[in-house]
């Protein structure tokens, strides 16, 4: 999984030797990667959710979960 880290582009974008994730064990398999993604990934969406922003006099759908 390290492969990926000295691959370029992405290589030469990371401090060599620097630390990527606050868990001393290296991941070594997938089971332990998607726990780590599930423990300490954050989404770039907001977490609220969306509104609409157009009134449907406009042609606006609305939404509904």
């Amino acid at each position: 999984m390290d492969k990926d880290a000295q691959t370029e582009p992405l290589a030469s974008m990371l401090k060599p030797g620097g630390q990527r994730l606050h868990d001393p064990e290296p991941v070594t398999d997938l089971e332990k990667a998607q726990r780590l993604m599930k423990e300490l990934a954050i989404s770039m969406f907001h977490a609220s959710g969306t509104c609409a922003m157009m009134p449907r006099e406009h042609g606006a759908s609305s939404m509904h979960a």
